[in-house]
């Protein structure tokens, strides 16, 4: 995670880290991400300069992730909660290692070793670099606290038990019988594995509500069209979505116009030339209208399964106005849209 590199080139007026000798430069992935998720956490503005919120990260002993979260929850009146938090992310082992981060939590605090009284004073030191008291320190907001600082990391379940979809796009995976499996949202806190789907370490519960107040401006409801290799059908349907999750879905009338008309041509296209109708007269025409084009070339059209289905827009797709299923294509309209091509 190179999101400290990048607000301390920030803060020394580099946005561009070309612009500097290194040794080892930054990977590039990484360091496009990692400028992505600063810019989530308010801590550049879009040139990659560094803003207050972001001055106000680097003087917290922390990561850019655990020092934003801390700073929400303080101006909630959750910075004690948030603190505990960031010290189990940090020091491995402190409250066990329960998945759910809210047992971890309880332990943590019940604990009378040394560590953990170690763990707790420095959860107070966080506390009071932000200038803020504690505040409410219950465990059941956790997630809503995490989220602050994974807001890429909200995973939804994907219907079967322990398998999720992180709002980045990737999967995340809790064993079947863990508590966790069954929640419907959770914010994870880390993750193991560089694959499609990564372990899950640590994360809390997070409910409907709480994204819906945290990232309503991440989430965006639009109608979908788009074509069902299935039912070889174009289908419509208004969604909901937070990034890579969809929060709701329900089916729409299918739209007519040239949305649907491209969505129409995708799947053909997808499907190849087998799911136009081209048997019989409409057969004989094409197999007569290639032979022109071989022999004759220029201006003869090219009718080559390539040619024409890579131009289904312009030749085709005017002659199918309201059509969204392959069955409602009739030969005689294919035939009609071939002979306008001349």
């Amino acid at each position: 995670d190179l999101t400290g590199l990048v607000l301390d080139l920030a803060a020394w007026g580099v946005t561009d880290p070309s612009a500097l000798v290194w040794l080892d430069p930054p990977p590039a992935p990484a360091w496009t991400e990692a400028r992505a998720l600063a810019r989530a956490l308010d801590a550049i503005d879009d040139a990659g300069r560094l803003t207050a919120e972001g001055a106000a990260l680097r003087r917290l002993p922390l990561e850019p992730r655990l020092a934003h979260m801390v700073r929400r929850a303080a101006d909630d009146g959750r910075a004690g909660l948030a603190a505990d938090l960031a010290v189990l992310l940090t020091e491995r082992g402190l409250g066990g290692s329960d998945i759910d981060l809210r047992e971890r939590l309880r332990r943590f605090r019940a604990d009378r070793g040394r560590r953990a009284e170690d763990g707790r004073q420095l959860a107070r030191r966080f506390v009071a670099l932000t200038g803020s008291g504690p505040g409410d320190a219950d465990p059941s907001a956790a997630g809503l606290v995490l989220a602050t600082a994974f807001p890429d990391r909200i995973a939804q379940g994907r219907g079967r038990p322990g398998t999720f979809r992180l709002a980045a796009g990737r999967g995340g995976l809790l064993d079947v019988a863990d508590p966790l499996a069954r929640e419907p949202f959770l914010v994870a806190a880390d993750l193991q594995g560089g694959g499609a789907d990564a372990r899950i370490l640590a994360a809390a519960p997070l409910d409907r509500s709480a994204i819906e107040s945290l990232c309503g401006d991440r989430i965006r409801t639009l109608t979908e069209v788009r074509f069902d290799a299935g039912a070889r059908a174009v289908r419509a349907r208004r969604v909901t979505r937070l990034d890579a999750l969809v929060l709701s879905e329900e089916t729409q009338p299918v739209p007519p116009g040239p949305e649907t008309a491209r969505a129409l041509a995708d799947g053909i296209r997808a499907l190849g030339a087998t799911a136009l109708p081209l048997e019989g007269a409409t057969g004989r025409l094409l197999a007569r209208l290639a032979f022109l084009a071989e022999a004759f070339g220029p201006p003869w059209p090219s009718v080559d399964t390539d040619t024409l289905l890579a131009t289904l827009e312009d030749w085709l797709m005017p002659f199918l106005p309201g059509v969204d299923r392959l069955a409602a294509i009739r030969p005689d309209t294919v035939a009609e849209a071939l002979l306008a091509r001349l």
